[in-house]
């Protein structure tokens, strides 16, 4: 069987919010024999670069406005880990702290 590896870029500023839990779970769905490759940057940025790449999907923690707009113009899906900024299009994983509060 020929798989070919989904190119996923994870873009997570290392002590920021929940990114050790979030890396450790990302590894974990990554485990040997799933047809994933990564690269890893701190921060969003060099986007021309990971462009080039040619990324299947991209994991990232924007930090600001600017960071959600080139996220948008990544060219591929992308999936939010920050409860702080919120875009159509872009997918997010965070904690609903006001449902989490109502419970």
């Amino acid at each position: 069987m020929n798989r070919q590896l989904r190119r996923i870029v994870v873009m997570i500023p290392q002590g920021y919010g929940n990114s050790a839990k979030t890396m450790r779970g990302i590894t974990r769905f990554a485990r040997p024999g799933r047809p994933w490759t990564f690269l890893l940057k701190d921060f969003v940025t060099d986007l021309d670069r990971v462009r080039e790449w040619g990324p299947d999907g991209a994991i990232a923690y924007p930090l600001n406005d600017e960071q959600m707009g080139q996220l948008q113009n990544l060219g591929c899906p992308v999936v939010c880990v920050s409860d702080r900024f919120r875009r159509p299009g872009i997918g997010a994983v965070a904690a609903d702290s006001v449902e989490a509060g109502r419970l």
